[in-house]
């Protein structure tokens, strides 16, 4: 048995491929330790039920329950700011200017002896890296998305981590056979990336039937879901689409955090369409209703909203979470997307975002023969079945912690 810790950027409730990472972990046998900032109130209620059914332990760094925690949090997007005027030439400074916590995730995980540190995406590199430094123990990153590669992102506060670190980790994980490729040419790294799709467990349908076993949907029914509800989630090309369709559908947006600005530009684009009652806004849920709650419709979309290789090289939660349904996948035409298709085929259909007639074509053709789009759900499901489930993938992740400690 191994001592491992996990360093999250954010909540548990928010981060369920880290929740995934811990779960299969502890199930292993080893002890695991997660730490992570608790900043965000509406994910306490998820997170402390994880917590309560987990079989790891889990220190939450508070930043919002008491008023010396919000005091703290103040604090730290306050040291943020101003280490973002330095140069960040060194790691101490980096280390304050990425993200807000990463002094305090620091010294919480410098105070917990490990083998290994698992830094649950880039924000949290340096923290583990000073912790393993401490420990004389290895450290290792799940990389979840390409964020040197997004312009959203400070591109090269980023890309200076990871060219210090990530050639020196014990192992890195990343979601897309793509990604994995990226990371290995940019960083010239000493061994590939391990591929972790985000599955979902197959426990978390077990009270779904299968598709065939289902009543059909009148309207067909249309799905995305998300943390937040905003430009990412490409609903105007969809709506434009139900425009064009000779039958009735209505897309359903579900996310704990809609855009007001957004949702009000949907439902001006919906009147402007006349079809009104074809946007349904859903509120969010726990990660572990995700799945039921995509297998009450028909076709799942998982879109990625731009060309660059953020966007072309990820593949989300959202596409093998509409296969563990059992849905139809709908996904955006990227690199990633093409890649996953021709490994697997008869489950999903690429479309463009800038081209809503055609995606209203590919529906009508879908959805007019019913026996299609029945075969498409029912290839879902048996592909998540026997490929695409964590706990295939787990055994990617157990493989590598176990090569890592014993090396």
């Amino acid at each position: 048995m191994a001592r491992i810790v996990i360093l999250g950027p954010n909540q548990l409730g928010s981060n369920p491929r880290l929740v995934r990472n811990a779960d299969c972990l502890a199930a292993a046998g080893h002890d695991v330790t997660v730490i992570y900032p608790d900043h965000l109130a509406r994910f306490r209620g998820h997170d402390d039920a994880l917590i309560a059914a987990a079989r790891w332990k889990a220190v939450a760094l508070d930043f919002c329950r008491t008023p010396r925690g919000r005091l703290h949090a103040r604090f730290a997007r306050l040291r943020r700011r101003l280490a973002e005027k330095l140069p960040l030439s060194s790691d101490f400074a980096r280390n304050r200017a990425y993200g807000y916590f990463g002094p305090e995730l620091a010294r919480a995980a410098r105070a917990v002896p490990a083998d290994l540190y698992l830094a649950q995406q880039q924000m949290v590199v340096l923290p583990a890296v000073a912790a393993a430094q401490a420990h004389r123990a290895r450290f290792a990153v799940d990389v979840e998305d390409l964020v040197s590669d997004c312009t959203d992102e400070p591109t090269a506060l980023v890309r200076a981590i990871e060219d210090r670190h990530f050639p020196r980790a014990a192992f890195l994980t990343t979601m897309s056979d793509a990604a994995a490729d990226r990371l290995a040419e940019l960083h010239r790294l000493p061994r590939p990336p391990v591929v972790l799709h985000n599955c979902m467990t197959l426990a978390e349908r077990a009270a779904l039937p299968p598709p065939a076993a289902r009543p059909a949907h009148a309207p067909l029914a249309l799905y995305w879901f998300g943390q937040t509800v905003g430009p990412h989630a490409c609903a105007e090309v969809i709506l434009r689409a139900i425009a064009s369709l000779p039958f009735p559908a209505r897309l359903t947006l579900r996310g704990a955090n809609p855009r007001p600005d957004y949702l009000a530009q949907l439902r001006a684009l919906a009147a402007e369409l006349r079809i009104p009652d074809a946007l349904a806004l859903a509120p969010g849920a726990p990660p572990r209703d995700m799945v039921p709650l995509a297998g009450e419709h028909d076709i799942c979309f998982g879109t990625q909203p731009g060309t660059q290789l953020f966007h072309q090289l990820a593949v989300g939660n959202k596409v093998f979470t509409g296969l563990m349904a059992g849905c139809a996948l709908a996904l955006t035409d990227t690199a990633a997307h093409r890649r996953l298709l021709a490994a697997h085929d008869g489950w999903a259909f690429t479309f463009s975002n800038a081209d809503p007639l055609t995606l209203a074509d590919q529906l009508t053709q879908l959805a007019g023969t019913p026996a299609r789009l029945a075969a498409l759900r029912d290839r879902a499901w048996s592909l998540a079945t026997s490929v695409y489930n964590w706990e295939t993938e787990s055994t990617r992740l157990v493989a590598a912690v176990r090569e890592t400690l014993t090396a």
